[in-house]
């Protein structure tokens, strides 16, 4: 169960996602919008003649950022750690506490694509990346970090192959 400090966290890290992944949406527009749910979408691929084909989607898994809750006013707000900077009464959610998941892929045929307008916010302590990258996020870095040789996907920095203990990972493939 969380508790209120890292539900305040959750909430800003959250909109940190959302905002990034319409941002990318954006710039970057996909053929196809897709639920974060699902795992393949079928598509007329004019590569292969009109013929129905899947477009396997692959889980994107942002890691969030250490954050620290402070009050302000009379409320709680999560904000990016800055080095120096800990208020008496402030208390710090550490890095990797959530993860932000959502779908994307591209056909092999005819490069059209599918992705997720929106994501889930979820545990990471309670559920690891299963198909994906392992990202770490860095909004306030003007991206996303790299993760332990990390290399550019789609304008998002993602992690290689391995496992999540500090060496690269990319799950399921």
């Amino acid at each position: 169960m969380l508790r209120p400090d890292e539900k305040v966290a959750g909430r800003a890290f959250r909109d940190e996602e959302e905002f990034l992944l319409l941002r990318y949406n954006q710039e970057q527009p996909p053929s196809f919008v897709v639920p974060v749910f699902i795992g393949v979408y079928r598509h007329n691929c004019a590569g292969r003649g009109g013929r129905s084909t899947e477009l396997a989607l692959t889980e994107r898994y942002v890691l969030s950022p250490a954050f620290e809750v402070v009050d302000i006013g009379n409320q709680r707000v999560a904000r990016h750690i800055v080095e120096g900077s800990h208020p008496e009464g402030s208390v710090i959610v550490p890095e990797g506490r959530f993860a932000f998941l959502y779908r994307e892929g591209t056909c092999r045929s005819c490069g059209l694509t599918a992705r997720s307008e929106s994501g889930r916010l979820i545990e990471a302590e309670e559920r690891p990346p299963i198909h994906g990258w392992a990202t770490r996020s860095g909004a306030d870095h003007g991206g996303h970090q790299e993760v332990d040789g990390a290399r550019e996907h789609l304008g998002r920095q993602h992690a290689g192959q391995g496992e999540l203990d500090g060496q690269e990972r990319r799950a399921g493939s």
